[in-house]
């Protein structure tokens, strides 16, 4: 597995207000052995052979007999197994930016406002073994070969509005808003959302209720 990231900050002319930006790119890559994994063709070549498989490998196969089935020939274990290699990869590649500081000012403090836009792309790939794919492997299930990519570009911001500030019962409370524009490749354009509200009674003890509309989008 790698991953690089790389960004930038800094302040914006205006205020408190600051700004974010970065990219990052990952890829994993597993890469899977089999060993002396069982050709079934092969097994049944040799069972069905006239000779009992000795024109084919050294000493043939006879699988009757505990004495005769552990005593193959390495030229027939070698004929009957292979060494499969399969290959899986999945990347992701994401750029972001964002933007984040006071509006306005009301009796309880700041009005904060925070936005953001981003990029990202999945992508994955699996190549498996082409006698795991063909079903010729013993024990071992049939995979096929699968590959695909998903993207989307998003817009989202968010408002935090202090309502009360050391008040009787209300050492603090605000409410969040917040709003998320999407656009997947794979299923289009989509709104999500949440309003929020955050109570302290007291400095110790914060309560919070939420509403929110949430999507979950195809994956690759």
């Amino acid at each position: 597995t790698t991953q690089f990231i790389t960004g930038l900050k800094g302040n914006l002319p205006i205020k408190d207000w600051t700004w974010d930006a970065y990219v990052s790119a990952d890829k994993t890559i597993h890469n899977q052995t089999l060993y002396n994994a069982i050709l079934s063709s092969r097994v049944f070549d040799l069972l069905n052979a006239p000779n009992g498989g000795t024109g084919i490998c050294a000493g043939g196969f006879n699988p009757f007999g505990i004495t005769n089935s552990s005593n193959i020939s390495a030229a027939c274990r070698n004929y009957m197994s292979t060494t499969a290699i399969s290959k899986e990869e999945l990347q992701q590649r994401i750029a972001e930016g964002s933007i984040q500081g006071a509006l306005f000012a009301l009796p309880a403090g700041d009005v904060q406002l925070a936005a953001s836009a981003n990029y990202r792309k999945n992508s994955y790939s699996y190549l498996p073994d082409s006698q795991l794919a063909a079903q010729n492997i013993q024990a071992v299930i049939a995979s096929q070969r699968s590959q695909g990519e998903t993207s989307v570009k998003e817009l989202a911001t968010e408002v935090r509005i202090p309502i009360l500030d050391n008040a009787p019962f209300a050492n603090s409370l605000a409410l969040n808003v917040g709003y998320r524009y999407s656009d997947y490749n794979v299923s289009g354009k989509t709104n999500t959302y949440k309003a929020e509200g955050e109570w302290f009674p007291v400095k110790s003890l914060m309560l919070r209720g939420c509403i929110q509309h949430a999507i979950r989008a195809p994956n690759i």
